[in-house]
């Protein structure tokens, strides 16, 4: 049999989408995924179809940490009975490095925040009334790597 007809075939090929998302967040935040927000770890996946009817999925790996805690008074008073020493309290804390500053920014104290805190002198002379600024730089248990920093004032009254 002899053909004459020439058939063209249009194949269009539209892929399907695969996404791995991988995150972090804090505890007692939530994390947003689509229409539900997430607030335990676990692996999440949210199946969607494109526009051109095809599935494409979305998964989301999520990690919470319990970050670390920092808490810096705001005054102290030097020789008296209670609330003589600026002492920071904190948790989940693996290193602390705490630097205070005076008004001109000179370097009145250093020192390690998880063991010391500081009685209000310079090199053993007692430090003015008057505020000072504090630069704490802190990594935290969950991520031991990765400095953070927290800065302010303090109130020394004597």
């Amino acid at each position: 049999v002899d053909c004459d007809s020439v058939v063209t075939l249009h194949l269009e090929n539209y892929p399907v989408r695969d996404t791995d998302l991988y995150v972090t967040t804090c505890h007692n935040v939530g994390y947003p995924f689509f229409a539900t927000t997430y607030t335990t770890p676990g692996l999440y996946a949210y199946t969607a179809m494109t526009q051109h009817g095809c599935d494409s999925i979305v998964r989301l790996k999520l990690n919470i940490i319990n970050p670390a805690l920092v808490w810096v008074p705001n005054i102290f008073t030097p020789n008296k009975e209670t609330n003589n020493h600026f002492a920071i309290r904190c948790k989940r804390v693996k290193t602390m490095v705490v630097q205070i500053f005076d008004r001109w920014g000179t370097r009145v104290s250093q020192f390690d925040g998880l063991t010391e805190d500081w009685d209000g002198t310079c090199n053993g002379t007692p430090c003015k009334q008057g505020s000072y600024v504090y630069m704490i730089r802190y990594k935290g248990n969950e991520m031991p790597d990765a400095w953070q920093t927290k800065a302010g004032t303090v109130t020394l009254v004597r």
